[in-house]
Formats: C-alpha cells, sequence, structure tokens
C-alpha cells in the first residue's frame, strides 16, 4: 500500500435481521482529502429479494479515510458500526443515527 491510500471495501446487509448477504472485493482509496464516487464490485453472486430493505456499508484500514459523505436523514436512517478492519461482522450490530449517507448499490435482475 502506498503512503496516502487506504485499503476499502464494502458489504450488505439484510436490513430485517443485520445478516449478511454479501461483499466487495478490497480497494485501495486515495488519501484523506480525495472525494469523488467509487466503484466497488460485489464478489460472486449475491441474491437481493424484491422488497426487501438493504443496508449498504463501507470500511477501511484508514482513521477515516473511507469516509461517505451524507445529508440529514430521517430517523434512525443512518448505521454506524466502529471495529477494527478485516472481516464483516455477522450480524451487523450497528449504532442508528439521522444521516442519509451517499451510497447506493446498482444490480442487474436475473
Amino acid at each position: 500500500m502506498d503512503d496516502g491510500q487506504t485499503l476499502t471495501k464494502g458489504a450488505i446487509y439484510k436490513h430485517s435481521d443485520l445478516s449478511k448477504v454479501g461483499e466487495t472485493e478490497e480497494f485501495y482509496r486515495d488519501g484523506l482529502f480525495t472525494t469523488g464516487w467509487y466503484t466497488y464490485n460485489i464478489s460472486g453472486t449475491v441474491n437481493l429479494e424484491a422488497g426487501t430493505e438493504y443496508v449498504l456499508v463501507l470500511g477501511g484500514t484508514g482513521e477515516g479515510d473511507e469516509r461517505l459523505y451524507y445529508d440529514t436523514g430521517t430517523t434512525n436512517q443512518g448505521h454506524y458500526q466502529s471495529q477494527s478492519y478485516g472481516n464483516w461482522p455477522e450480524p451487523l450490530d450497528p449504532t442508528h443515527e439521522d444521516r442519509k449517507y451517499s451510497i447506493y448499490c446498482t444490480y442487474t435482475p436475473s
């Protein structure tokens, strides 16, 4: 890893029981103040169910380098969990907050 870069990865959880559905490849992001959209590809096949709510998460090796932009959201819309980088927790055990994060998922139905 070069100076100024952070190793990051994302995951997707089912909101109803906070079970992990899938995770992304690891990705190097540029340093702390680099802004922009990044694409993280899900590893393997993930089965998403119509009408089901999901939680998208991002983690990294940096000290806040993997930050996400956000706006004021609705009550408990955002989810936050602080932990060491590595394996994703199962289930997720987040703290809720009133933030609408700038993170989204695109997919192709089978």
